[in-house]
């Protein structure tokens, strides 16, 4: 199941890598929990408005917690 999400203009840059700004736009529209995301810039900024960036790693170990 999936609900489609336009994601509205962010208004500014988040990213040191403009780029992923879709990534971070989408994730905000979906109001996600987190962004599981190898890439180096998105990880280097932790979180954005509250949506968690993490590794792979980091997120399996999240979700064994969250049981």
């Amino acid at each position: 199941m999936a609900t489609l999400k336009r994601p509205a203009p962010l208004g500014r840059v988040f990213s040191r890598d403009p780029d992923d700004d879709h990534v971070i736009a989408c994730a905000i529209a979906a109001r996600a929990d987190a962004i599981v995301s190898g890439d180096d810039d998105l990880l280097s900024m932790k979180s954005v408005s509250d949506i968690e960036i993490r590794t792979v790693a980091q997120a399996l170990d999240w979700l064994q917690a969250e049981g």
